[in-house]
């Protein structure tokens, strides 16, 4: 019944902090990009502002079930491992060296051919593009990377 109570300042910032941290929980769902590994392991960097890596990690132990993955939190030095079976979390070191799977280049090319050939140039809107794709979730994209 305590969540109820809205007028509450500390009630309020809670449910401030829950929807904050569950939005961007949300867009890492969808703009996490993996890469395939020579080990066969996939691999996702993040860089988020709140600790949102065990909400993100639920989401793909569902969806990636079959398949081992790591998904690495850049900013806390921090990373979910899942081996098909179990899910951990553990520091990890920042500078992570990743060596890339043979065909992993090429698949990184395709993609970024189909979200080039995708647009319509004359419907280009910058402002809406912006507004569904923050920024900051652009640098470690695969169709933004350079």
């Amino acid at each position: 019944s305590l969540d109820s109570y809205l007028k509450e300042d500390f009630v309020l910032k809670v449910h401030s902090y829950h929807s904050l941290v569950g939005r961007e929980a949300h867009r890492y769902k969808q703009f996490c990009r993996f890469v395939e590994t020579k080990t066969g392991v996939f691999y996702s960097d993040i860089e988020p502002q709140n600790n949102v890596l065990v909400l993100v990690a639920d989401f793909f132990i569902d969806r990636f079930s079959c398949m081992d993955w790591v998904i690495h939190d850049l900013n806390r030095q921090i990373a979910a491992i899942y081996n098909t079976k179990e899910c951990i979390v553990r520091e990890v070191s920042a500078n992570a060296n990743i060596e890339l799977a043979e065909n992993e280049l090429e698949y990184q090319k395709l993609w970024k051919g189909f979200y080039d050939t995708i647009a319509i140039k004359e419907r280009r809107n910058i402002k809406v593009q912006n507004l569904f794709l923050p920024k900051r979730y652009r640098n470690l994209m695969t169709e933004f990377k350079t």
